[in-house]
Formats: structure tokens, C-alpha cells, sequence
């Protein structure tokens, strides 16, 4: 993601999880935009945690491309450039059968 939570980037294997046959589809837009309303909390908090340098998890339900419902493990983190300045956020989610957890921050 960029610094202000844009989707620039996916790996191969997060589209196939995500079932985005195009990635022109989701690029450039909010984070935020892909997930449910209900969900919009947890992914402008995790964004906001990972601005001020600190670690966000948490546990909750998105379709996929497709449409298919599925519950993702997410956790989100800043990187920093050279001079300690967010660059980019990255966000790494997997698929499970957990029960859904509220925004945890470290």
C-alpha cells in the first residue's frame, strides 16, 4: 500500500487468494474500498497504526473477487525509507477459519 493506504501493489499469490484475475481492477484504490463498510474501521485503524511506526492485526470476513466470502488474518505494518519516513505500508493477509478478532495494535 502507499504511505496514505492506496493499493499499489499484490503478489501473484495474494491475487490468486484474492480470486483478482485483474490487478488494474483494485489498483490505485483505498485499501478500505475492498472490504466491506462494516470493515472500514479496522482497515482506516490498522492504516492509521502503521503511519505512526506501530504493528496492526486483525481477523475479519471479505469477499474475494469473485464474490466468494472468506475470513482473512491480517496483519499491517509501515516501512521506512533511509531517513526513518513511511515509504509504504504493507499488509499480509491469509485465509482462515478463525473467529474474527477486533484491531489489536503493538
Amino acid at each position: 500500500l502507499s504511505a496514505d493506504g492506496r493499493i499499489t501493489y499484490m503478489s501473484h499469490n495474494g491475487r490468486c487468494a484474492m480470486d483478482i484475475d485483474d490487478l488494474g481492477q483494485v489498483l490505485g484504490k483505498r485499501w478500505a474500498e475492498v472490504w466491506p463498510p462494516e470493515s472500514g474501521h479496522l482497515i482506516n485503524g490498522a492504516v492509521a497504526a502503521a503511519q505512526a511506526g506501530k504493528m496492526a492485526h486483525f481477523v475479519a470476513d471479505c469477499p474475494t473477487g469473485r464474490q466468494r466470502m472468506a475470513r482473512w488474518d491480517v496483519t499491517v505494518i509501515g516501512i521506512t525509507n533511509g531517513q526513518g519516513r513511511l515509504d509504504e505500508i504493507m499488509a499480509v493477509s491469509r485465509e482462515t477459519v478463525e473467529p474474527c478478532r477486533p484491531l489489536s495494535i503493538t
